[in-house]
């Protein structure tokens, strides 16, 4: 009687991690799939939609207890420059700040670079340049962020009056990173 007790919860706590891991993986792929609808959305210029599939993705992350970091730091990297385009700046900085943890230098120096575009857009130049900087240490050959900083240095007053017109000219955002 008693063997037949320590199968039977045996077989139980086998079925129950079982079912844990089809869940887990079910979870998993929602998360992907999240974040590929996130990049259509993108794609066709509706941020809210790809904003609102990266906050998903990064909620299943979290349910799954996921401690892929690099995923995490792209989907912030991501809602960062998501935000940006909605013209939430101080949400889209924040979302780049939290991407900086990756340990990825070419990524950090993309994250850099959009830290660099949200101060240009609040016309605070020298923490632009600061930024554009930091891009160039990460990755010195990142063209656009050595493109922007020669052309603000020729361009730009740093004594520019807040509410003044922005200058024309820069290149754009670092893209989204999708692909992990």
């Amino acid at each position: 009687m008693r063997k037949g007790l320590v199968v039977r919860i045996a077989l139980s706590v086998v079925g129950l991690v079982g079912l844990f891991l089809i869940w887990y993986s079910l979870e998993y792929s929602k998360t992907f799939s999240f974040l590929e609808t996130a990049e259509i959305a993108d794609k066709l210029g509706n941020y809210h939609e790809s904003l609102e599939n990266l906050d998903k993705a990064k909620a299943s992350i979290f349910i799954c207890g996921l401690s892929d970091n690099n995923l995490k730091y792209r989907i912030d990297f991501n809602r960062g420059v998501a935000l940006y385009r909605l013209n939430e700046i101080g949400n889209a900085q924040d979302a780049f700040i939290q991407a900086l943890g990756t340990s990825d230098f070419f990524f950090k120096a993309d994250i850099y670079y959009n830290l660099g575009h949200v101060q240009f857009y609040l016309r605070n130049y020298s923490k632009t340049t600061e930024y554009w900087i930091k891009a160039l240490k990460a990755n010195p050959d990142h063209f656009s962020a050595k493109y922007n900083l020669e052309w603000l240095q020729r361009n730009v007053s740093f004594e520019t009056k807040k509410g003044s017109q922005a200058p024309k000219g820069l290149r754009g955002l670092s893209a989204p990173k999708f692909d992990s």
